[in-house]
């Protein structure tokens, strides 16, 4: 019996030495490796790339309520004027947020009674309108969308920008601990409910470092809005098999003292074609850019400044819009102004107000006054503000004003 005894003892401790050494094996971390300094020989990209590399300081915080939407806007912002200036923005995503859906403003996003700004929710769009006029010193000049674009045109976006904001599925079953690293994979079928924002990638990341296996290794490095504490210190890695939703790069600048705007939110589409709009501004000083809007991309858009009679041209200038989003037109030289007003030519798809309607919680309101902005309908200047003469060009829903920015130093 002591016999059996002694045999039991030696199986059960011979088993826990076999546990506690699968365990040992099971805790050691074969870290991710970095093709650090290879490059693609088809693209002539790195293999690896990483913006934080690049003497870039990240600024990671922990969302509040539902606005990872203006986190990652914030956080694109600052890599790319990081990148430009070496320093930092210092918006504030809270701040940011409360000031769109601030209950005075008489235009653009107003919130239904009851409903809280920091759950409101928005998207890249919401911060490109309202940031277009000028926010806290900062003045935006390109807010570039690429919903559609190759893989290789986000890469040299990060090259160029920083950052990336896109939105993707964020469900936990999509996510997973490994390898020292925290992993992303969702397909198309998933939706998108978070925004985040790629600032790397990895060509040679493992397809099998995900919750399921991937179809092709490689991964994006991105920075979420979780706190450091999440993930590996704030950042994961999403897997090239995962669908991208409303991507968009920012760029601002502190060289202008002022941004005019009519149109409190683009949120409609005007398109009959060759058509010209123009605002018309009472404000006196020196415009020096103009900000403008595509609305497919691969557009060439021209711009003149009139004195505020239209009867006197100052300049002229253009710029083809190779993707869709916001840009801005340098004049060739600024110019000095007491009234005046910029002309620009679409061609088609004029991005506009639109009519004052409901979306849910909210709605976009709008109006126009007479004098504001107009259209050149068989060379005369019809105020959009006149229904009937509108109703030439066979418009009958009210247009109110147009996206036209005029930046002054």
């Amino acid at each position: 019996m002591k016999d059996v005894k002694r045999t039991a003892t030696a199986v059960f401790m011979t088993a826990t030495l076999m546990l506690s050494s699968c365990a040992g094996l099971r805790q050691q971390v074969v870290p991710i490796e970095k093709p650090i300094g290879q490059t693609d020989p088809e693209t002539g990209l790195p293999l690896y790339y990483s913006s934080v590399d690049e003497d870039i300081t990240p600024n990671i915080l922990t969302q509040q309520g539902g606005t990872c939407w203006a986190y990652a806007a914030v956080t694109a912002i600052d890599y790319a004027y990081q990148y430009d200036t070496g320093m930092a923005t210092g918006i504030d995503p809270v701040s940011l947020t409360n000031a769109i859906f601030d209950p005075d403003h008489e235009e653009g996003i107003i919130l239904d009674e009851g409903i809280e700004p920091l759950n409101a929710g928005g998207n890249g769009a919401t911060v490109m309108n309202f940031i277009s006029s000028g926010y806290e010193g900062f003045y935006l000049t390109e807010c570039i969308e690429y919903e559609d674009a190759e893989m290789i045109d986000i890469k040299n976006a990060i090259l160029e920008y920083g950052a990336v904001s896109g939105n993707i599925s964020a469900y936990e079953t999509h996510f997973m601990e490994t390898r020292g690293t925290t992993t992303f994979i969702a397909d198309k079928y998933s939706g998108s409910d978070h925004e985040i924002v790629l600032v790397g990638w990895n060509d040679t990341f493992p397809r099998d470092a995900f919750h399921y296996e991937a179809s092709q290794d490689g991964a994006w490095l991105a920075q979420n809005s979780y706190s450091e504490r999440w993930g590996d210190g704030g950042f994961f890695w999403i897997s090239y098999d995962t669908p991208f939703t409303q991507m968009q790069t920012y760029k601002v600048s502190t060289d202008y003292s002022e941004a005019l705007n009519h149109c409190a939110f683009c949120a409609s589409v005007w398109g009959p074609d060759d058509c010209i709009v123009a605002n018309r501004y009472e404000e006196s000083g020196t415009l020096s850019a103009v900000g403008v809007y595509s609305i497919e991309g691969d557009q060439d858009i021209s711009v003149t400044v009139y004195t505020d009679d239209f009867e006197s041209e100052y300049t002229t200038a253009e710029i083809h819009c190779d993707l869709p989003g916001y840009y801005t037109i340098p004049l060739d030289e600024p110019i000095a102004v007491n009234g005046f007003v910029v002309a620009v030519d679409y061609g088609d798809q004029i991005p506009c107000e639109g009519r004052t309607r409901d979306a849910g919680d909210r709605t976009y309101q709008f109006t126009s006054e007479e004098g504001q902005s107009f259209v050149l309908y068989q060379g005369e200047w019809i105020d959009v503000t006149d229904s009937v003469a509108l109703r030439r060009l066979s418009t009958y829903d009210p247009i109110n004003n147009f996206f036209i920015v005029a930046l002054m130093e």
